[in-house]
C-alpha cells in the first residue's frame, strides 16, 4: 500500500512560508467517501477525478492513504483544534464567515486542526 508524503509537504510549506498557517481537515474514511459520492462523485465538473480515479474502490483506498497521512501529520505537528468554523476563521486571522454558514465541526464530523 503506497503512503501519501503529506509530512514532506508541509516541512516544505513551514519551511517557505514560515508565518502561514497549515489547516489539516478529514473525516473518517466512510463519511469521507460517503460525502464525495453525494456531492457527485465521478459527475461533477470541477475538480475532475475521472482521468486518475476510475471508480470508488480506488477512490476508497486512496481517501484512506490521504486520511491516515492527515492523522500521521495531526500527531507530528500538534497544532490547536478548533470547534467551529467561526473559531477557525478568529485563529487564521480571516473574515468571519455570516452565520448562515456556520459550522460546528464535531456536529459536521470533521476534524480540524491548525498547526
Amino acid at each position: 500500500v503506497q503512503t501519501c508524503a503529506l509530512p514532506i509537504y508541509i516541512d516544505y510549506i513551514k519551511q517557505t512560508w514560515p508565518d502561514c498557517p497549515v489547516v489539516l481537515v478529514h473525516r473518517d474514511d466512510d463519511a469521507c467517501l460517503g460525502w464525495w459520492v453525494k456531492c457527485g462523485h465521478f459527475d461533477i465538473t470541477y475538480p475532475d477525478y475521472r482521468e486518475y480515479f476510475r471508480d470508488l474502490r480506488t477512490m476508497s483506498q486512496i481517501i484512506r492513504r490521504q486520511n491516515a497521512a492527515i492523522r500521521r501529520a495531526c500527531d507530528e505537528y500538534p497544532g490547536q483544534t478548533p470547534a467551529t468554523n467561526l473559531q477557525l476563521a478568529r485563529m487564521l486571522g480571516i473574515q468571519i464567515p455570516d452565520r448562515d454558514y456556520y459550522q460546528n465541526y464535531a456536529e459536521s464530523d470533521i476534524k480540524v486542526t491548525l498547526i
